[in-house]
């Protein structure tokens, strides 16, 4: 078995892939048949389905290759973009669907597969078994992990349906093609970023004014709850009012004063007060009248000096209470 192999390099990756809404990339194709130190890849170097699915599946995806420092396992959680699955074989290739993560090289990845800028393609690292003149790759023994890569040289361009930047172009006009756009994928992030902050603060103020709309909702419904609780009693003591101004009206058209409390008391004006019917209470006032000028008649047939109601002769007054009236 090789070391960890990571020149095989896919061009093609995203022709036929497509980006869901879900954040999945659908299609992508994993490997390369050839790397760029020139050997092949043998049309059972990934073995059946089964093999493949072995290989690949759930494997890591990252943005760019590691350093040769403790790779292939010791990598950055910054560059991974997603993982590997539904893993197929076409054609003696591995495709597969990378379930991307919502971190920044996720939102790379997915970036890239919708644009296919030249010269960006998958690399696994890899070990491999080769042929003896090592011209050709026999199997592929073990995945590491499926790499997003700048730079490959297989191909000319992105895609089979797309023209790209040529191998034979300077590097200097490669690395200035990929800084721009790596530049302009950064800005989209940005602006992306941004507009998740300031949903994220229109959110914040729209339940601020709503939570304030619920407390000046309650103020007022308590305010109301007063104000009715005062009109109430308004209403009760204006037609109290209203009553004892009808009931004076009427003791003083049938000749009773409500001044003279022995005669009217405070006792026979709230019973007065009290009845709800006209025809009673007014039957209640002829009596008391006709209670009272009976007593005054009654006291008719003293002869006493005090019958006119000095000293201890009769009084109508003491009358009317011993009647119980």
């Amino acid at each position: 078995m090789s070391d960890w192999n990571r020149e095989s390099e896919c061009l093609d990756w995203a022709a036929e892939a497509t980006v869901g809404d879900d954040g999945i990339v659908r299609g992508v194709a994993l490997c390369g048949k050839v790397s760029k130190n020139g050997y092949s890849f043998s049309e059972s170097a990934f073995g059946d389905v089964s093999r493949a699915k072995s290989l690949y599946e759930n494997r890591p995806a990252f943005v760019d290759h590691p350093d040769t420092n403790g790779w292939p396992y010791s990598r950055s959680a910054r560059d991974l973009a997603g993982t590997v699955e539904n893993v197929v074989l076409r054609n003696g290739r591995p495709y597969g669907d990378v379930r991307t993560l919502e971190t920044s090289s996720g939102a790379l990845f997915r970036s890239l597969a919708k644009q296919r800028p030249a010269n960006v393609g998958m690399s696994h690292v890899a070990r491999y078994r080769f042929t003896k003149d090592k011209t050709r790759v026999e199997a592929v023994e073990e995945v590491a992990s499926v790499d997003l890569v700048v730079f490959p040289a297989t191909t000319k361009s992105f895609s089979e349906s797309q023209k790209g930047l040529e191998m034979s172009d300077s590097n200097e006009k490669l690395t200035a093609h990929f800084e721009k756009e790596n530049t302009r994928l950064q800005a989209e992030l940005d602006r992306s970023v941004k507009q998740v902050q300031e949903r994220d603060v229109s959110v914040a103020a729209i339940t601020k004014e709503r939570d304030e709309l619920r407390a000046r909702v309650a103020s007022l419904e308590s305010e109301n709850k007063t104000l009715k609780a005062d009109a109430d009693k308004f209403a009760a003591e204006k037609a109290i009012a209203g009553r004892r101004s009808l009931v004076e009206s009427k003791l003083k058209e049938h000749g009773l004063n409500s001044a003279d409390k022995a005669i009217v008391s405070d006792v026979f004006v709230e019973s007065l007060l009290a009845e709800p019917d006209d025809a009673k209470r007014e039957t209640l006032i002829k009596d008391r009248k006709a209670a009272f000028e009976s007593a005054v008649k009654g006291s008719a047939g003293f002869h006493s000096p005090e019958r006119q109601g000095g000293g201890n002769g009769f009084n109508p007054a003491d009358t009317l209470k011993s009647w119980g009236v």
